[in-house]
């Protein structure tokens, strides 16, 4: 069922693209297989999808329909096996549809299969659709960085940065050689007090009371956020 739906959404797609025919036929396929991740009644979630996808470009509607299916696979199931509320379904839908960076798309994909799936141990929240609406690529990247790296129990022990985006390691606070690292580069400050902002990571305070990137911390919400837009299913 999910190939069928998937070839002919991709189709009038295509028709779509060559001849500017079809955009509403299209755009109600794509609002029926939406719906089947979120909860009943299925007619009614159907034409509230359709209305909001009416004004977003069908392509990225498609792609995104496509990831995701692809994904379910991945994990091991050809259907939701839960449903989300239209009042997480209608923004995450919004967000993820509007993304024009493939692998950020991606991430929106993965987080649909995560809140969809019944084995997963998160739970999607409306301030988790808000914060990655806020991230950028690069963001995504170093917060799985942070978050991928096994730490101790200590809340004192942190993920230095200097070489972000490529590598992170552990080190405690105290045993942090501060004259021997160096601050992570200008970029990647900027986004790692993005991070902060947004409560995903906590910074090294000075004395002074500034932040200081070199040495960042995992918060609850970092890790909850990481878990539910991770490509790995956590029970």
């Amino acid at each position: 069922m999910e190939d069928e739906t998937i070839r002919a959404v991709a189709e009038a797609a295509k028709e779509v693209a060559a001849t500017g025919g079809k955009a509403i036929d299209s755009i109600n396929a794509v609002g029926a297989a939406f719906s089947r991740f979120f909860g009943p009644p299925s007619s009614e979630v159907s034409g509230m999808i359709c209305d909001h996808l009416k004004h977003i470009r069908l392509e990225r509607q498609v792609r995104l329909y496509e990831r995701t299916v692809e994904f379910m696979r991945q994990r091991g199931f050809r259907a939701p096996t839960r449903t989300l509320p239209l009042k997480l379904a209608v923004p995450l839908l919004e967000a993820a549809t509007l993304e024009d960076d493939n692998s950020l798309q991606d991430v929106w994909a993965r987080m649909l299969v995560n809140a969809t799936d019944i084995n997963h141990s998160g739970e999607l929240s409306r301030s988790f659709i808000v914060i990655l609406e806020q991230l950028s690529s690069l963001e995504v990247q170093m917060l799985d960085q942070i978050y991928e790296l096994e730490l101790d129990d200590d809340p004192e022990t942190g993920v230095l940065t200097s070489n972000l985006p490529i590598s992170v390691t552990a080190s405690h606070v105290n045993t942090v050689a501060w004259t021997e690292t160096t601050d992570p580069t200008a970029t990647i400050c900027l986004g790692l007090a993005n991070l902060s902002r947004l409560g995903c990571i906590r910074a090294t305070e000075t004395f002074g009371g500034g932040p200081v990137y070199r040495l960042v911390f995992p918060t609850i919400l970092g890790k909850a956020l990481h878990s539910m837009c991770s490509a790995r299913s956590t029970d």
